[in-house]
């Protein structure tokens, strides 16, 4: 168990979670052994890239002086867990995951709908962000106070960044 992508999977959405809630999150990568000490080619396409993704994320993200903040994302369609930080009150991160288990027949299946972004005052570039592909979506622009904002269809997780713009 968790050397497939569906374990993989499990892993990258646990790690999101983790980091994005203030948490600190281990893991092992069990391809890696005698003779493959740099993993699987399926790892390295999947979790280790996966896992890159997330550090540069992070990176990218002011995370030392962040604060929980998940709340700026309500309204969410059925079967997402929000959790998110926001730097500096302009930076904002809320990571979208699908909460249906490995069991349920409907997990894995996309998801979309609309969320309500609630924020302070200004204007923000608003992105998603695959964890899977490390690809960014173009920015709009959003104000603040309460916008609507559409959500294409996803599998498993989905980041939304919401940064204060001048524009």
């Amino acid at each position: 168990m968790y050397r497939d992508p569906t374990g993989w999977t499990i892993h990258r959405k646990r790690a999101w979670t983790a980091l994005l809630t203030g948490a600190h999150y281990d893991y092992i990568d069990f391809s890696i052994t005698v003779g493959s000490e740099a993993g699987t080619p399926a790892s390295r396409a999947h979790i280790r890239s996966w896992m890159q993704h997330l550090s540069d994320f992070m990176s990218s993200f002011d995370y030392i002086h962040s604060v929980l903040a998940s709340d700026w994302v309500q309204g969410t369609p059925a079967h997402i867990v929000v959790s998110g930080l926001s730097a500096n009150s302009r930076d904002y991160v809320a990571y979208l995951a699908d909460d249906r288990e490995v069991t349920d027949a409907a997990a894995g299946q996309p998801l979309s709908g609309a969320v309500k972004l609630v924020l302070p005052k200004g204007n923000y570039d608003v992105s998603l962000y695959s964890p899977e592909t490390g690809q960014y979506s173009p920015a709009i622009l959003a104000k603040g106070g309460m916008a609507t904002l559409d959500l294409p269809p996803f599998t498993q997780d989905l980041v939304i960044r919401a940064i204060r713009s001048e524009r």
